[in-house]
């Protein structure tokens, strides 16, 4: 039997987290993030998704072990302790850029039906890296073409604004 006490003080504390993170994000080229979104049904959330900025890995792997469970509304369906302890455990083997494909598929398995990682790296990553989610980020920012071209100095503003509403 899940604690539903434990869960709504954990997800509450969470929520505050991730306002702080969201509002307070100071964002440059060596900046960790990742994008998240709700992977539980839309009547509470579901699909809307976020990116999460931090000054460097540490930041992002600390707040990822504290709150990563719970950084969109909890379905109910799954005893969330358990998930908690894994999504710690799967967090703090965020060590290095080698070491995030595994650690974001890991994460996604153990969260399904409460929330999905697209990506974790760096925000210069985003700008001019050929991995999947930066090249189909970049291509949707310019209205589906070019993503194969790095951002440009004279794109960074609008490039930013894009990105804070993505997903939304």
């Amino acid at each position: 039997m899940q604690d539903e006490d434990w869960v709504a003080g954990r997800s509450e504390t969470a929520n505050e987290a991730s306002e702080r993170v969201l509002t307070d994000a100071r964002i440059a080229t060596d900046s960790w993030g990742f994008y998240a979104w709700g992977d539980g049904p839309g009547g509470i959330g579901g699909g809307v998704g976020a990116f999460y900025w931090f000054p460097d890995l540490v930041a992002l792997r600390e707040f990822l072990v504290a709150h990563g469970a719970f950084l969109f509304p909890v379905s109910g369906r799954k005893d969330m302790r358990a998930v908690d302890a894994a999504v710690k455990d799967i967090a703090n083997h965020l060590s290095d850029g080698a070491a995030v494909e595994g650690v974001l598929g890991r994460l996604n398995v153990e969260l399904k039906g409460e929330a999905q990682f697209d990506w974790i790296g760096r925000y210069g990553d985003l700008l001019g890296a050929a991995g999947e989610f930066p090249l189909r980020l970049r291509s949707q920012f310019r209205g589906g073409t070019s993503g194969d071209r790095p951002i440009g100095s004279d794109e960074h503003v609008a490039f930013g604004e894009f990105l804070e509403t993505y997903g939304v």
